[in-house]
């Protein structure tokens, strides 16, 4: 598998946005295609519409003290 700087960079603003509180840039980078699945790390939490995994996600990201 060759790297990509795209992902690369993609993922890179997810990470700081999570670190910087900023709400849009994170719910910017969760999907909604059709097929989306997020998995958390006990085997119940999945997740399959990119809307709710987004507002997961800006939730998980305030209880962390991200920004």
């Amino acid at each position: 598998m060759e790297s990509s700087e795209e992902l690369r960079q993609v993922v890179t603003r997810f990470f700081e946005a999570l670190r910087d509180g900023d709400e849009e840039a994170v719910r910017n980078r969760v999907s909604r295609q059709p097929g989306f699945e997020r998995f958390g790390s006990d085997p119940e939490e999945v997740w399959h519409d990119g809307e709710a995994a987004a507002r997961l996600w800006v939730q998980q990201m305030k209880e962390l003290g991200g920004g």
